[in-house]
C-alpha cells in the first residue's frame, strides 16, 4: 500500500486509512473478505473449463457494474488485479472482456 502511495493515478483517499492497522485476515473472519472470494470465483470460473468442458461467465457479467474502475473506466489493476504469468495472458484478456459484456 505504501507504494500505491507514490501513484498519482491511485484515488485511495489516504488520509482515511491508518496503515499500521492494516492486516491480514482469513476470509472466512471477514465479509468484505467472502465478497472479494466470490469475485474472484467468479472470475475464474470466467475463463476456466469445468470438468464438462464448459465456462460461466454469467456470475461475473452480473458482479462487473459494481466493481471498481480508474477513472477511464477500466477495472484492470482497480477493480481486478491479477497475478499472472505471461502464459496467462489469455485468460486475463478474456475476464476483462467479460467484464467489458462483450
Amino acid at each position: 500500500m505504501r507504494r500505491l502511495q507514490k501513484v498519482n493515478e491511485c484515488r485511495i483517499h489516504w488520509q482515511s486509512l491508518d496503515l499500521n492497522r492494516v492486516k491480514a485476515v482469513n476470509h472466512d473472519q471477514l465479509a468484505g473478505l467472502q465478497i472479494a472470494d466470490a469475485v474472484a470465483t467468479s472470475a475464474y470460473y470466467a475463463v476456466n473449463m469445468s470438468q464438462y468442458g464448459e465456462t460461466e461467465d454469467r456470475y461475473l457479467r452480473l458482479l462487473a457494474r459494481n466493481l471498481y474502475r480508474a477513472r477511464n473506466g477500466s477495472v484492470d489493476g482497480y477493480g481486478l488485479k491479477f497475478w499472472c504469468s505471461d502464459a496467462m495472458e489469455g485468460e486475463r484478456q478474456r475476464v476483462l472482456a467479460a467484464v467489458r459484456g462483450e
